[in-house]
Order: C-alpha cells, then sequence, then structure tokens
C-alpha cells in the first residue's frame, strides 16, 4: 500500500515537473528581447475614422474625418517610427522622441508631443500610437491612433479635444535598417536644437 502511494507521488511529481518544464518555455514567459520590432520599411493605406469632443464626428464646420491616408513604417534594430504621407511624394515624421514595445508578435510605438513655444500651458498636447501586429513575415495590420487636447480653447469649443484613428494592411517593401530614413530624421531633429 506505502509502495503504491510512493508509485503515485512521483508519478504526480513527475507530471508536475513536466508541465512547469513546459509553461517555462512558453512566449509568455521568454525576454521581451526575442520579440523585437523586425528592421525594414512598411507601406500601406488606413481607414480612418474621427471623434470630436462633443462625441459627434463632425467638426464645427460640419466635416467629417473618413478618409484613407498612407503610412510608412521604419525600423532599424527594433526601434520604430511612423510617417503619415502628406502629399503624393512626402511622408510627415513627428520631431519627437518615439517609444517602442514588443511582445512576440505584438508591438507598440508611439509619442506623446506639445507645443514647445509655451512650457507653462501649451496650446496642444498630442499622444499618437501605433499598435502592429505580424500577419506574416511579409505583412503587417496596423491601427494607428491620434488624440489631440487644445487646452487653450474654450471647453465650449467642440474642437478642443478630437481622437482620430485607423486600421489597415502595412506590407514590407525593403529589408534590413532603413538608415536613409533614419538620417532624415536625425536631421529634422538637430535643427530643432
Amino acid at each position: 500500500m506505502i509502495k503504491n502511494h510512493i508509485i503515485l507521488i512521483i508519478f504526480l511529481l513527475s507530471g508536475c515537473a513536466n508541465q512547469m518544464e513546459r509553461n517555462s518555455n512558453t512566449p509568455s514567459n521568454q525576454s521581451h528581447q526575442n520579440a523585437r520590432l523586425p528592421d525594414g520599411i512598411w507601406k500601406g493605406t488606413l481607414q480612418l475614422v474621427g471623434a470630436y469632443s462633443d462625441n459627434t464626428d463632425t467638426n464645427s464646420d460640419g466635416e467629417k474625418i473618413e478618409k484613407t491616408t498612407d503610412f510608412m513604417v521604419t525600423i532599424c534594430d527594433g526601434k520604430g517610427m511612423f510617417w503619415p504621407k502628406l502629399d503624393d511624394e512626402n511622408y510627415s515624421i513627428s520631431l519627437t522622441e518615439y517609444k517602442n514595445d514588443s511582445n512576440y508578435g505584438n508591438h507598440l510605438i508611439y509619442f506623446q508631443d506639445a507645443d514647445r513655444n509655451d512650457k507653462v500651458k501649451p496650446s496642444w498636447v498630442e499622444t499618437q500610437s501605433m499598435l502592429l501586429i505580424e500577419v506574416s513575415h511579409n505583412v503587417l495590420r496596423a491601427q494607428w491612433s491620434r488624440s489631440v487636447s487644445n487646452p487653450k480653447l474654450g471647453e465650449e469649443n467642440k474642437e478642443r479635444n478630437f481622437f482620430i484613428s485607423g486600421i489597415g494592411p502595412l506590407k514590407r517593401t525593403s529589408d534590413g535598417c532603413p538608415v536613409e530614413m533614419l538620417q532624415i530624421y536625425k536631421e529634422r531633429m538637430e535643427k530643432l536644437q
């Protein structure tokens, strides 16, 4: 009888040890460094929608924020930045510090910025983020979000706060570190200082 209990205890402990070993090898327990953004350039079109502080989707002129915008995401050494397209040829980059976080195929690139001319009470403050999910080696699914606060506008002004977001696929157009895009960003940042 005691021999049967000992065998049962050994069997149960062995099963627990095997399960613990399997759990320690799951992605949620591995280092985030193994999950960084893959270097390259991705481009695509996002479908955008927006809302204002009064919970409507039209600005004070009655215009809706419903449009498409092209985006480019550049990633070098696991650090990403996103560039909305301004016109037929030019992409824009926000001249601020981009922050990144990754977790096993899900990635977040974001920044916060404010009017640099007024440090006491800026006329505008904004946060932008780009959430990316790796669909395949060459495709990312993207969700972009922008929130803007204009604290100097009166509370009754519906454009005091607004939000814009968009989703869509981004396709890889280049592998490797986009050195030329980083140089553009660095040159523009140096002009600010």
